[in-house]
């Protein structure tokens, strides 16, 4: 839909790889660098909520999002709904965050 922005849209997983990110503190002068990989699981009270939450959020996700034309924008919430709604249970969507956290010495 917005090809042009697809780096933009990577950006947040840029550093998903912990060696990537190890070697990036390395980079800056951290020494003792240590990655450690964190789940956090939570429940979305639906599909239609967590929806509404991405649509008024910041960031650069909503606001490419934001810039699509109406028929873009149904197109994208309807495909978003088709498949989040398969991982639903009882209307409540089960979320899992996986993130990357480093430390080191400066």
């Amino acid at each position: 839909m917005l090809p042009s922005h697809r780096a933009v849209l990577e950006l947040p997983f840029s550093l998903s790889d912990p060696a990537r990110l190890s070697a990036r503190f390395a980079e800056a002068g951290f020494s003792d660098v240590a990655v450690e990989r964190v789940v956090r699981q939570d429940t979305v009270e639906s599909v239609a909520s967590y929806w509404a939450a991405l649509e008024d959020g910041v960031g650069a996700i909503p606001q490419i999002y934001g810039m699509l034309g109406d028929a873009d924008r149904h197109t994208v919430r309807q495909r978003v709904h088709v498949r989040l709604a398969q991982l639903a249970h009882d209307d409540a969507l089960p979320m899992n965050v996986e993130m990357l956290i480093a430390s080191g010495r400066a």
